[in-house]
C-alpha cells in the first residue's frame, strides 16, 4: 500500500516566531485555543474520515466484530505508547513499559537543558497525570474481551504492530517526547479532548448495535454477556475505553479538571515550547489520518460511502497481503472465516512467498486498462446475445 507521507514539522526553527495570536479583545488566545485553531481543518477531515467508515464496522454492515477490532488496535497502540512514556518519565522505574518500546533515559536526553527546565516538567506533567483519567487498561481489556485472547496474547500485538504507518506513528511519539517530554501536552490534549467530544457520538454508535452484536463472537464464540452499569448505562463486557467507571456525571467532572490543569500548567511553558506543543499537536493529525488510509488498506474490501474517499485519499485495489495483514492482527488462526474467494487469494499469495515469488504491487492504481475493458466487452456481448435470443423466441 503507498501511503503518501505528510511533512512532519519540525519542533524549533531558526525563524522569528510569528505574532501571538489573539482573542477579539486583545488578550492572547490560550495554549488549547491555538492547538484548536491550528488544527481545525485536519480535524474536521479527521472526524469526517472516522464517521464516514465506523457504520461499515456495525450491524447491519457485518455481523462480526473484526473490522472494528482492527481499527481499535491501532488506536489503542496510541494511546498506550504516550500514557506510557508519561509514566516513564515521572517514574524513572515505571511498572508498564511501553509495548516494544524500550526505557528512555530522559536524564541523558535532557542534557542539554537547566536542570531547572527538567524539574519544571516533570511538576507540569504531574499535575495532568490524572488516573482516572487513563486509558490504557481499558483499552487492553477491551482487545482482551472482544477478541477471546488471553492479555498476554493481546500484549504481543501490541508488541509487535505490522502496520508500517502504525509503527512509524508509534516511533515518533518516543522520539519527540524523549527529547521534550513538554510535547506529551499536544497528546494528552488532542487525544483526550476527542474522548470527550466525538468519542461520545462514537459510543452512542457502538451501543446501538445492540447487545447480540457485542455478547457473542463468531470466530472466538466468547460470551461477553456479563457486561456492567456505569451510572444509568449498561456497558456490554469489551466497551470500557469510552466509559469513565469512576465519575458520577459520565467524565465530565474529570474533563472540566483537566482543562483547568491544562490551562494552569501553560503558565509555566515558556513561548518556543507552546509552539513546539502547536506543531506536535498537528503532527499527531496528520499521523492518524494516516492510520485511517492505513486501515482503508487492512479492510479494502469495505466499501466506504460514495464522496468520501476520493477527496483524501486514494482507492487502491484490495491486496491479499493487506488481508493477510488485517487476518493475523487479532485473528491468527481465522482465516476461514473470509469469504472462499479471499481464502483462496490468500492461500495462494502464501504459497508465491514460499515459494520465493515477491509480493509487489501492480503499477497502476485500481484495475489495469486492458482488463477493465475485456470485462467491459464481454459484459455488452452477453447482454447482446441474450437480446436476440429473446427475439428469436
Amino acid at each position: 500500500m503507498n501511503v503518501v507521507r505528510p511533512e512532519i514539522k519540525p519542533l524549533s526553527t531558526g525563524l522569528p516566531r510569528p505574532p501571538p495570536l489573539l482573542t477579539p479583545s486583545g488578550e492572547q488566545r490560550s495554549l488549547a485555543d491555538d492547538i484548536n485553531a491550528s488544527t481545525r481543518q485536519a480535524h474536521k477531515t479527521l472526524n469526517r474520515l472516522i464517521t464516514s467508515r465506523l457504520p461499515v464496522a456495525l450491524p447491519p454492515e457485518t455481523k462480526t466484530l473484526r473490522l472494528y477490532l482492527t481499527g481499535l488496535l491501532h488506536f489503542a497502540t496510541v494511546y498506550i505508547t504516550f500514557e506510557s512514556l508519561w509514566s516513564i518519565y515521572l517514574s524513572c522505574t515505571p511498572p508498564n513499559t511501553p509495548p516494544g518500546l524500550p526505557s528512555p533515559d530522559y536524564d541523558t536526553v535532557s542534557k542539554p537543558q537547566p536542570g531547572a527546565s527538567s524539574s519544571r516538567y516533570k511538576s507540569i506533567l504531574q499535575s495532568l497525570h490524572l488516573p482516572h483519567l487513563k486509558r490504557s487498561n481499558a483499552l487492553r481489556a477491551d482487545l482482551a474481551d472482544l477478541s477471546g485472547s488471553s492479555p498476554e496474547t493481546v500484549e504481543i500485538k501490541l508488541l509487535n504492530p505490522e502496520a508500517p504507518c502504525l509503527k512509524e506513528f508509534r516511533a515518533h511519539i518516543q522520539e519527540a517526547t524523549e527529547k521534550k517530554p513538554y510535547l506529551l501536552l499536544a497528546y494528552a490534549w488532542v487525544m483526550y479532548m476527542a474522548i470527550f467530544s466525538g468519542g461520545r457520538w462514537v459510543r452512542a454508535q457502538l451501543l446501538s448495535a445492540g447487545e447480540n452484536f457485542w455478547s457473542q463472537d463468531q470466530e472466538t464464540g466468547r460470551d461477553s454477556t456479563s457486561g456492567s452499569v456505569v451510572g444509568n448505562m449498561k456497558i456490554p463486557k469489551g466497551l470500557e475505553f469510552l466509559h469513565f467507571r469512576d465519575s458520577l456525571v459520565d467524565g465530565e467532572d474529570l474533563k472540566s479538571d483537566f482543562k483547568l490543569r491544562f490551562f494552569e500548567a501553560e503558565s509555566r511553558l515558556s513561548e518556543n515550547e507552546r509552539d513546539d506543543i502547536v506543531r506536535e499537536a498537528q503532527n499527531i493529525f496528520k499521523f492518524l489520518t494516516m492510520m485511517v488510509e492505513e486501515l482503508d488498506g487492512l479492510v479494502g474490501d469495505v466499501q466506504v460511502p460514495r464522496g468520501v474517499r476520493g477527496d483524501v485519499l486514494p482507492s487502491r485495489p484490495l491486496k491479499a497481503d493487506t488481508l493477510r495483514l488485517q487476518q493475523e492482527i487479532l485473528f491468527p488462526n481465522s482465516t476461514g472465516a473470509l469469504p472462499m474467494p479471499l481464502q483462496t487469494e490468500i492461500r495462494g499469495k502464501k504459497k508465491e512467498v514460499e515459494e520465493g515469488k515477491p509480493l509487489v504491487d501492480p503499477p497502476w492504481h485500481g484495475e489495469p486498462p486492458g482488463f477493465l475493458l475485456t470485462i467491459i466487452l464481454a459484459a455488452v456481448g452477453l447482454v447482446l446475445l441474450s437480446l436476440g435470443l429473446r427475439w428469436i423466441q
